[in-house]
């Protein structure tokens, strides 16, 4: 594998969620990634992205028969001459060098105050925010690589911005801020209609990056949760952004949607969490899983008709997953549009859905994108 790209993005606790949005946001298909990192040649904001951690420029890369000491010293000596900054911060996961030896070297070339992780460890935003010259090295498919973080994610907005919210709704198995900017960056349309928008958590995370929302629920308190919500990210993102317009937000059910004459929907894309039906406070039998994918599967066959009819070009969505005996119960994605237009798209390495489940859940999501094949 060729690793001489430009950037390294490290990628959060949802690998496959993170290159697959970086290859919707850039337009490209990563050079290469693994459950930790995705090289590319093309700059990606990291703010605008849910699941990337950090982005850094690659400074040298060399063959692991270099003694990892020599690739090191001169791999730095290089950085200092290109900016000569007298404070760094070092990140050497699994390094043969020790923290002694590691400042020694790196006064030796000119630096003067050394920052130097813990081995096993990754600088984060905060490290970031005391020390913005930092450097992380490791191997790679038996390369030595040191990359300069140049952008981190800034975690302490979302975290904030999660408790803050008027109406939180983080109960097990639910999707957070970052993940459902995510869903949303699957997504290139700029108008989405969430129609299981819940308390709005979608919209809240992505009042910065799309311009129109029309949201729906079944639950009729659920739209003024949202609403409340929305109207509370629009002041807590930064005034100088562009942020999204709330268009409508009423009550419907998704099984029972009549069909829209007026262009009300023109344009816009599904993104949604979806409904993934019982909460389960304990490990559910194999039959209730069964009886939830049964009455989930026929949910969605008739929304997707429903959503067919309002021609709706694009749906990203989550359906429910269950483990049972170390594999997935989960909605079989073809017998679920049979007898629509409807198309699952896949994402990269051909997959045709993503999974994620927090550990403390006994439900999990199945991410799923729906292409409406034009006549």
């Amino acid at each position: 594998m060729n690793f001489q790209t430009k950037y390294v993005y490290r990628l959060g606790h949802q690998p496959e969620f993170g290159a697959n949005e970086f290859s919707k946001i850039s337009k490209t298909i990563p050079n290469f990634y693994n459950y930790k990192y995705l090289f590319s040649d093309h700059l990606v904001d990291i703010n605008q992205t849910g699941a990337l951690v950090f982005r850094a420029e690659i400074v040298a890369i060399e063959p692991r028969t270099t003694k990892f000491k020599h690739f090191l010293t001169d791999s730095l000596k290089e950085a200092f001459l290109q900016n000569p900054d007298k404070k760094i911060g070092l990140a050497l996961p699994n390094s043969e060098l020790n923290q002694k030896q590691i400042i020694l070297m790196a006064k030796t070339i000119g630096y003067k105050k050394i920052n130097v992780l813990e081995p096993d460890l990754e600088p984060n935003f905060g490290n970031f925010l005391h020390t913005p010259n930092w450097f992380i090295a490791f191997e790679i498919e038996d390369n030595w690589l040191l990359a300069k973080v140049e952008q981190f994610s800034d975690q302490e907005f979302w975290s904030l911005l999660d408790r803050q919210l008027p109406v939180t709704d983080m109960k097990r198995g639910l999707i957070n801020l970052k993940l459902a900017r995510t869903l949303m960056n699957f997504s290139e349309n700029l108008k989405i209609w969430d129609p299981f928008c819940g308390v709005g958590r979608n919209f809240v995370s992505a009042v910065d990056l799309k311009s129109q929302f029309i949201g729906s629920d079944i639950s009729a308190e659920c739209l003024n949760q949202a609403t409340l919500n929305f109207n509370f990210a629009l002041n807590y993102y930064p005034d100088d952004i562009p942020k999204a317009h709330l268009k409508d937000i009423f009550e419907a059910d998704v099984t029972k949607l009549e069909k829209d004459d007026s262009g009300f929907f023109n344009n816009f894309s599904i993104v949604s969490e979806g409904y993934l039906g019982h909460n389960f406070v304990s490990q559910p039998t194999l039959k209730d899983q069964q009886n939830e994918l049964k009455r989930i599967t026929e949910l969605w066959k008739l929304a997707l008709k429903n959503f067919q009819k309002l021609k709706i070009s694009e749906i990203v969505t989550c359906l429910p997953f269950y483990s049972f005996k170390n594999s997935n119960l989960e909605v079989n994605l073809d017998e679920l549009i049979t007898g629509t237009k409807y198309k699952y798209n896949s994402f990269l390495n051909s997959k045709k859905a993503l999974y994620y489940r927090r550990k403390s859940s006994f439900v999990g999501h199945q991410v799923v994108v729906f292409q409406l094949l034009l006549d």
